[in-house]
Formats: structure tokens, C-alpha cells, sequence
């Protein structure tokens, strides 16, 4: 997701504080595995395609979904 909300690969590593080449093997790799390109790649930087937008909807949905689920075990512990 930093990738996406840098719009580059570069400054995504500078900010996890990683190499350029983790983080590009990484997405090749998630890529590779959901069988779709989840960026569109160009010499300004990166995009998310409908595929990468569509995934990380799903992404943040589950986070949330996640944090509400561990809050409401929380409430009731």
C-alpha cells in the first residue's frame, strides 16, 4: 500500500526503510501469485491498475473489518 500511495517504488523503500529491490520483488511476487499486474509502471513512476485499485479496496476493508472484530473482543474480555 505505500507503494501505491507513494506512486513510487523508490519512496516506498525510503519510508519502510528497505531497498528498492525488496519492495519491487515483493509486488512482482503478489503479482505473480493473484495471477494480475497490480500497477501500472512508467519512467514518472507507478499507478494502480483496476486490478490493483479493486485489491486494495479489498485490503483496506479487511483492516478495517479486522480492527473493529479485535476491538469488540477486547470489549467483551
Amino acid at each position: 500500500m505505500t507503494a501505491s500511495e507513494h506512486g513510487n517504488f523508490r519512496k516506498a523503500a525510503a519510508t519502510l526503510g528497505t531497498r528498492e529491490s525488496t519492495i519491487r520483488g515483493g509486488v512482482r511476487d503478489l503479482e505473480d501469485r493473484l495471477g494480475a499486474s497490480l500497477f501500472h509502471r512508467h519512467s514518472g513512476g507507478i499507478r494502480l491498475t483496476v486490478a490493483g485499485e479493486r485489491y486494495f479496496a479489498m485490503l483496506a476493508k479487511f483492516s478495517s473489518t479486522s480492527r473493529w472484530c479485535q476491538g469488540r473482543s477486547r470489549a467483551h474480555a
